[in-house]
């Protein structure tokens, strides 16, 4: 449990060499828990606003379907590239959002620098560019915008 978990960072001419991720832990086991939480997920997408009514035992579903999901966590759900010295890891985290979209994301340079950035609930980050992410913010009135976002980026 305790090791660091490195990435690809790209290096000369395509080739890629090991950087250590400061504060990024190895995951940890998926659990049956993980496996309902998802579960309970899926069936509210798939059967909608009457999905509590479907008396559905999910703990036994989860047991019975868990050789369908791996064995540990993944380290990111996502990966962006922002030309061709940047890439961005979108981390694992099952705690918000039971299919793992956390809302942090590594940005791991050429030169092997990571840095953490965690985007509000509101923004979804789509497109990376030097000094500034494009992605669709959420707003109160139920509509999205296309938005901006520079605060943290460590550029």
């Amino acid at each position: 449990m305790g090791s660091q978990h490195s990435a690809g960072a790209p290096h000369r001419a395509g080739s890629i060499r090991r950087v250590g991720k400061p504060g990024v832990r190895r995951p940890e086991g998926v659990t049956l828990e993980d496996i309902e939480a998802y579960l309970r997920h899926m069936s509210r997408l798939e059967l909608g606003p009457d999905h509590g009514s479907a008396d559905i035992n999910y703990e036994a579903m989860a047991r019975s379907v868990r050789n369908r999901f791996a064995e540990e966590r993944p380290l990111a759900t996502d990966i962006r590239c922002q030309g061709r010295e940047t890439a961005w890891l979108r981390l694992f985290d099952a705690s918000d959002d039971p299919v793992g979209r956390s809302r942090s994301w590594l940005r791991v340079s050429r030169g092997g620098s990571v840095i953490r950035t965690v985007f509000p609930d509101t923004f979804e980050p789509l497109l990376f560019a030097p000094g500034r992410v494009l992605g669709v913010k959420s707003m109160p009135d139920g509509t999205n915008r296309i938005a901006r976002w520079t605060e943290a980026l460590g550029d």
